[in-house]
């Protein structure tokens, strides 16, 4: 019973916390500081649950003890009270223009990731669930076993359909009879194919995610930006200078004007 109240609070804290992002990426300053309080009372109440009916009850020798998470409760209470501060400040204050308006997005975006912690078992575990990467089974028959391209998806395509799930014995019998011809695929070779880490990895083309693939291009991007940043300073020089130039041009047509213009003394002489 417990357990399930913990999970229930858990969606209800990540759904609210969900929306309040999604208004901060879509520059609703103001919806995202609502729901961000909505957020924090979420938050205060599963506190303040775990508080009376977790940690009375930790045991001696646990990984964390109640003091542990007593620290931890104080860190997020910490961290979040000085995010609300900067949502707070863009809601009373909107920035006006769409450069503004996004720079104010990326400045909360920054101080969210700046302390978040991210749990690269479990999405790594999550990265593989509902057929994400059924797509690297399809290359692999093509490539191992010479079948088709249309009829090795077809083949990945059907067992995503009907929901018989990916193992060696059914997509050797789904292919099989697809292709009129003896296919075998181990229950290893799979899973290897399914493996989320293995679809990562193997995607070294531009733009691929792999990691050698994302350094090549944060790389490029950074030299990039180095050239963008150089050009947009010298084009920002150029119209300094040019802006120098018409103030002394303009303060030298006034200097002449004045200067050939009668005294107040001489009107009327």
């Amino acid at each position: 019973m417990t357990l399930n109240l913990f999970e229930r609070e858990h969606q209800r804290i990540d759904a609210l916390l969900h929306a309040h992002l999604l208004d901060v990426v879509g520059g609703d300053f103001k919806g995202a500081r609502r729901r961000l309080a909505r957020w924090r009372q979420a938050l205060n109440g599963h506190i303040q649950i775990e508080q009376t009916r977790l940690l009375p009850h930790v045991p001696a020798g646990a990984r964390w003890d109640a003091r542990v998470y007593q620290l931890e409760h104080d860190r997020i209470a910490l961290l979040a009270d000085e995010y609300a501060a900067r949502v707070q400040a863009a809601a009373a204050r909107p920035p006006q223009g769409r450069q503004a308006r996004r720079q104010a997005v990326l400045d909360l975006l920054d101080a969210v990731l700046a302390t978040a912690v991210f749990d690269v078992d479990l999405l790594a575990d999550r990265a593989g669930q509902g057929g994400t990467t059924a797509t690297a089974l399809a290359d692999g028959l093509v490539q191992q076993f010479g079948l088709p391209f249309r009829l090795a998806h077809q083949v990945v395509s059907s067992l995503v359909t009907d929901g018989s799930g990916f193992t060696g014995a059914r997509v050797s019998e789904r292919a099989t009879a697809l292709a009129g011809r003896p296919i075998v695929a181990s229950d290893a070779w799979v899973a290897e194919r399914l493996d989320p880490w293995v679809f990562v990895n193997e995607r070294t083309g531009l733009g691929g995610p792999a990691p050698s693939a994302v350094e090549t291009a944060i790389a490029t991007a950074r030299d990039r930006l180095t050239g963008d940043r150089a050009a947009v300073d010298a084009f920002a020089g150029r119209i300094a200078r040019a802006a120098d130039r018409r103030a002394g041009q303009a303060e030298a047509l006034v200097q002449r004007v004045g200067a050939g213009m009668p005294g107040r003394e001489s009107v009327g002489s």
